[in-house]
């Protein structure tokens, strides 16, 4: 087949699926994008945590017990259940069945036709992001808060279940959805109360004492995400066990330690301490 053939045979391909993607649209511009919701139930999730009509329940959920949690304000707190109501909607729309890479993508553009407010069109995609390591974070607070929510919801679900023990392929995405909370709460600087949260989104399922595997499941990916950024070792340990469950503050803390210990002579001064801290631990009395 001649160049110009193969050229000719893909753009009708490309025309085909262009002209099918203009008329799902517009089959699904007959609905608001609220409509939606009522076929969720018709979509599994997991066969334990139910369809993902259950899941968007408990998101929102979530997301009012955060709103409460981080006392937001009345706007804000607004978006940010407005968006948990409608964030997987999309998924029932003819767009996303034929093109699935398109979620979050279609709930966006369905909202902004609509003309719902900004920042919950925003967060319908950003609570995607990121989708992969290196992709873009979410760059509004209420999207960066769903962020993290849709990843509790999710963790919670399968460290339930002892999802963290599968090996190094990592099917659920468990290990992706933890880095991804941390490098949210990193990027955004948002002070969330992940172990409150976990908690909670835990009551939802039933599965109480699961935050305890979360937050040991998010520390160890902080502590990944430090060895990723250079962080020696010995620092790595020393600031999570200084900054507890505050992931924020660890990063801040090692980075602050390594700029201390970069300047003339500062290192020198850890010795006395050092010493010090070694012979209170032998004396306790």
């Amino acid at each position: 087949v001649s160049g110009g053939g193969v050229r000719s045979n893909y753009e009708s391909v490309l025309s085909a699926r262009l002209q099918d993607a203009a008329f799902f649209m517009e089959q699904d511009g007959k609905r608001r994008l609220a409509d939606f919701g009522d076929n969720l139930g018709r979509i599994l999730f997991h066969p334990r945590w139910g369809s993902v009509r259950e899941r968007v329940e408990r998101i929102v959920a979530l997301a009012g017990f955060l709103s409460k949690e981080m006392c937001l304000a009345g706007d804000m707190a607004e978006h940010l259940l407005a968006a948990a109501r409608l964030c997987k909607n999309d998924l029932a729309t003819l767009m996303v069945a034929e093109f699935p890479a398109l979620q979050g993508t279609i709930g966006r553009i369905y909202a902004s036709r609509e003309g719902l407010p900004a920042p919950v069109c925003r967060a319908l995609e950003e609570h995607y992001w990121p989708r992969f390591s290196g992709d873009r974070l979410p760059g509004t607070p209420v999207g960066a808060l769903l962020a993290v929510i849709d990843r509790m919801d999710l963790l919670c679900c399968f460290l339930a279940e002892g999802g963290e023990k599968v090996g190094s392929a990592d099917p659920f995405g468990l290990r992706r959805a933890g880095t991804g909370i941390i490098e949210i709460v990193w990027s955004s600087r948002l002070a969330v109360p992940l172990r409150a949260l976990a908690r909670h989104a835990a009551s939802l399922l039933g599965t109480h004492g699961t935050e305890d595997a979360v937050m040991a499941f998010l520390r160890q990916r902080t502590e990944n995400l430090l060895a990723a950024g250079s962080i020696p070792a010995g620092v790595r340990r020393g600031v999570l066990a200084a900054a507890g469950e505050d992931f924020l503050a660890a990063r801040e803390k090692a980075t602050a330690f390594l700029e201390f210990l970069g300047q003339p002579g500062n290192a020198e001064i850890l010795v006395p301490f050092s010493r010090v801290a070694n012979i209170l631990a032998q004396a306790a009395s």
